[in-house]
């Protein structure tokens, strides 16, 4: 399903570091329930953690469950693929046959108004997908000072907000951190298109993060929307 434009051969990357800590943290809001989930690596060793955090008439309480992390490679070759992807400015996306009749389906919704919901006329999308098996996403297409306005005068009152962090400590003990911000119930934002088709194909591949619950917001739906979207920008319809 997901190709990405200059992947490299597996590199020695982990050679180069001391450990990396990995976290996927999300609340509940307005309540506060959350959930966690931590991979910890360190001298060839991973230890992967999941806790819940609930509420009840003010009383707080965390329930802990560690993992033995059965298969290292899946966790390892996520850290890999981030690497290899995080930098990328243009993804390229397989697409089957049923991917296509999802996004014809989808593209002909309406709103109440009936106009089309996702701004994309059959024949625009037709040529981004009728003769090909892929479509390459250009970031710069989302990433617009207007985007970057628009999201940095959003404020996240409710829903499901997450943070994927990423720490990284190197041989030479520098820090570099990276950090992914979105919401479950938000959709993808403009400025975050990137970040969030990195860690798809992360899901997609690898299903990092398992024990919380990306895979809705990680799905093909999300994906479809974004194509459509990314298509709409380009014929300037949205």
């Amino acid at each position: 399903m997901f190709f990405n434009l200059g992947f490299s051969q597996k590199s020695k990357s982990l050679d180069s570091i001391q450990s990396f800590t990995w976290i996927n943290s999300l609340a509940y809001l307005p309540s506060v329930h959350g959930e966690s989930e931590i991979y910890k690596y360190k001298n060839g060793r991973i230890k992967h953690k999941y806790s819940k955090t609930k509420s009840v008439w003010r009383l707080r309480w965390n329930s802990k469950k560690l993992f033995t992390t059965t298969n290292k490679e899946n966790v390892t070759d996520s850290y890999e693929m981030f690497l290899n992807m995080s930098a990328q400015k243009i993804f390229k996306i397989g697409l089957s046959e049923q991917d296509k009749d999802s996004l014809i389906k989808m593209a002909n919704q309406k709103n109440y108004l009936g106009n089309l919901t996702h701004s994309v006329e059959y024949n625009d999308l037709k040529k981004y997908i009728a003769d090909s098996d892929t479509i390459e996403i250009e970031i710069k297409e989302f990433n617009t000072e207007e985007s970057k306005k628009w999201d940095e005068m959003t404020v996240v009152i409710d829903g499901a907000p997450f943070l994927i962090h990423l720490e990284i400590v190197t041989q030479s003990e520098d820090t570099v951190r990276f950090e992914y911000r979105g919401n479950l119930v938000g959709g993808v934002k403009d400025t975050s298109v990137d970040e969030f088709l990195t860690f798809y194909s992360i899901y997609q591949n690898h299903k990092l993060f398992r024990y919380t619950p990306m895979s809705a917001y990680f799905g093909k739906e999300n994906l479809y929307k974004l194509i459509l979207r990314y298509i709409a920008y380009k014929e300037n319809t949205y």
